[in-house]
């Protein structure tokens, strides 16, 4: 048996079989985030390793309760798990009918990685990963499908836009009105607010002011050299936002999903390998605007949830973890289902 720290920090439980000092294969247990964890995964993996060896019957007593110990066969992070993919069931991405293509993305959402290590990546998340062949035939059916448009159209469907700006600016305008009514009022120190007005014998609120303020919530200026004829004003206020949009995305490929180095050399695999990060960038922007966090908190604050498989007897059970008060809010913001 060996112990073996992973990118996560988790510590990974596996079972090496050697020949001399030629390794014959590597069975991974599992992953544990803390001490009993990796008490339990140690137990189950030296479990398995003698298992088959004939015990001396020395009692014939524990015969009765033999079959009935309880024996925990692995743990994973199953409400991560859950969460994401009904992110991604939401989002329309479920209609590909690609289910190694979704272990790509969502595997990226929780570590970024090659697609060789998300093989490990999803052992440790506790979910059944394809073989490393597999995720190279779904890079050729990204392409040769199109899955780039079909994401565009799903995500272009999902997208609800609320204007907010005149409702922000309202709320800014009610302020500096206090503001400037205690001021008037002797009830505050006299600064430069906006809307009061002086005069020689008191101080008043520009009730004119406010009034024209008010008009123009809401409206905001864009100057441009570009021509009328070439782009109108409604285009460009939407390129502004677009603009805005994307270069906020952009920092997040670089940074939470790790779109880059890439090590592709082939076209095909560099647009296939783009098109899934494109995919785990939707899910990262739709899970952020439901809890108000970033991606990478989320997942910091659900993978070490663990539910544990336990056998007991012929029956198997599934244990689900202790949620904190604060965690269960956030996973009603990203609206699981779950318990």
């Amino acid at each position: 048996m060996r112990r073996v720290k992973t990118a996560s920090g988790a510590t990974a439980v596996q079972i090496v079989r050697k020949r001399g000092r030629r390794v014959l294969g590597i069975e991974h247990i599992g992953s544990a985030h803390t001490d009993d964890e990796l008490a339990v995964l140690m137990q189950v993996a030296d479990e398995r390793r003698h298992a088959g060896q004939l015990a001396l019957d020395l009692d014939d007593a524990g015969e009765a309760v033999a079959g009935k110990a309880a024996v925990v066969e692995g743990t994973s992070s199953l409400i991560l798990w859950e969460v994401l993919a009904g992110i991604y069931g939401d989002l329309g991405l479920d209609r590909l009918g690609d289910d190694t293509f979704r272990a790509l993305v969502l595997a990226r959402v929780i570590e970024p990685t090659s697609k060789l290590d998300t093989v490990r990546v999803l052992a440790e998340v506790g979910v059944a990963s394809p073989h490393r062949v597999t995720f190279m035939r779904c890079l050729k059916r990204v392409v040769d499908r199109g899955y780039r448009g079909l994401i565009a159209q799903a995500c272009c469907a999902r997208a609800i836009r609320a204007f907010k700006g005149a409702q922000h600016d309202n709320r800014a305008i009610n302020a500096m009105v206090e503001r400037a009514e205690k001021v008037a009022a002797g009830q505050r120190p006299l600064k430069k607010d906006r809307f009061v007005a002086f005069t020689d014998t008191s101080t008043n609120v520009d009730r004119d002011l406010v009034e024209r303020a008010r008009s123009l919530a809401g409206i905001k200026g864009y100057v441009t050299n570009i021509d009328p004829a070439v782009m109108d004003g409604a285009a460009v206020v939407a390129a502004y936002h677009d603009l805005y949009q994307v270069e906020r995305s952009f920092r997040m490929t670089k940074s939470d999903l790790a779109a880059r180095p890439i090590f592709h050399r082939l076209q095909d695999s560099i647009q296939a390998h783009l098109t899934v990060v494109f995919a785990a960038l939707a899910i990262s922007r739709e899970a952020q605007a439901r809890s108000g966090r970033s991606i990478n908190k989320i997942v910091k604050s659900l993978r070490p949830l663990r539910s544990a498989t336990i056998t007991i007897g012929t029956q198997q059970v599934t244990a689900q973890p202790r949620i904190p008060a604060e965690t269960r809010s956030l996973l009603n913001d990203l609206r699981w289902s779950g318990h």
